[in-house]
């Protein structure tokens, strides 16, 4: 299992076999559920304190700066 080498404070999305999650250190991960391999990893300001939210292949979340977040689940691209 990846080390997301932060705290966690919000509950992970798990969706097809995909586990989502933010740390305090402003890391985003896409983690394979059964493998525990990150997916992709992406890194924002602000440590990510909400839990995420799927809708149409698009994972939303809020960081500590206020700001909300839309990523492709498959590829972390913004949207």
């Amino acid at each position: 299992m990846e080390d997301t080498h932060s705290q966690i404070d919000s509950t992970p999305l798990v969706s097809n076999g995909v586990i989502y999650i933010g740390n305090d250190a402003s890391s985003f991960y896409a983690i394979d559920a059964k493998t525990g391999q990150v997916r992709w990893a992406r890194i924002f300001s602000g440590g990510i304190d909400s839990s995420p939210a799927l809708a149409g292949g698009v994972v939303y979340f809020g960081d500590g700066n206020n700001n909300v977040h839309a990523l492709s689940a498959r590829t972390g691209d913004s949207i």
